[in-house]
């Protein structure tokens, strides 16, 4: 029942085309792409569904985990995107929303309005930057998605407190190893 998914992670591969058909025709689908063959994948599955998927470009910000470096390599790949019938740029995506966002959003802004491309989202994610992203400009959407439970993780950056953990794990030890 879900009409708007976005999958934060590069789809690669012809095994992975069939699937993505098949949810681009039940749900608006926006995915995360941070390189070419990502790319051609989600182009194949968007014209054998013959229905538009939004892609957005994924940043790195700071802890060199995905995505491309620089804002020009940012416009080179929306470049390519814009040549592909049934998919469109979106926008850019990051995770974590660090200190390096900012920058990076104000600067790709920049380079892009000076080649006629519009960036509609930047979509921002993770639980323990959640309660400053409306501190980084140029951010239009955040993806939190541990609050709900929190982990050892949230509890660690202090977002959390381990009772607001929604899992507790009791155990009664039934038996041990003796000493021979």
């Amino acid at each position: 029942g879900l009409k708007d998914i976005l999958l934060t992670y590069n789809i690669i591969g012809k095994q992975k085309i069939e699937p993505l058909v098949q949810l681009a025709r039940q749900t608006k689908l926006s995915v995360a792409i941070d390189n070419e063959v990502a790319l051609a994948t989600i182009a194949q599955a968007a014209k054998l569904a013959e229905t538009t998927i939004s892609l957005l470009i994924e940043f790195e910000s700071g802890n060199e985990r995905v995505g491309v470096q620089t804002p020009q390599e940012a416009l080179e790949l929306a470049q390519k995107i814009q040549q592909q019938p049934f998919i469109t740029f979106e926008g850019l995506m990051t995770y974590p929303c660090d200190k390096q966002v900012e920058p990076f959003v104000t600067q790709a802004k920049h380079v892009f309005a000076k080649s006629g491309i519009t960036i509609n989202t930047v979509s921002a994610g993770g639980t323990p930057g959640m309660w400053d992203v409306h501190e980084v400009q140029g951010i239009t959407e955040l993806r939190a998605g541990t609050y709900i439970y929190n982990d050892r993780h949230i509890v660690g950056s202090g977002t959390a407190i381990l009772d607001e953990c929604a899992t507790h794990v009791h155990a009664t030890v039934t038996s041990r190893p003796t000493e021979n």
